[in-house]
């Protein structure tokens, strides 16, 4: 969706990842097992989206 409407405006210049990687945290309630909002794990393999961003990317004009 997000991609869609930064689309749709001229006046966005660019789009940053939040988290480059998955990562460890302190374990807890809300994060078992670290931090997994990242487009590569932590071993640097790509997940689905990394695939996706890059098709993004090579398409903009």
């Amino acid at each position: 969706m997000y991609h869609r409407v930064f689309a749709d405006y001229d006046m966005v210049q660019s789009e940053q990842i939040w988290n480059f990687a998955d990562f460890q945290t302190v374990e807890g309630l809300m994060r078992v097992n670290g931090n997994r909002k990242g487009v590569f794990t932590r071993q640097r393999q790509p997940k689905r989206v990394a695939y996706k961003l890059k098709e993004r990317w090579e398409n903009i004009k």
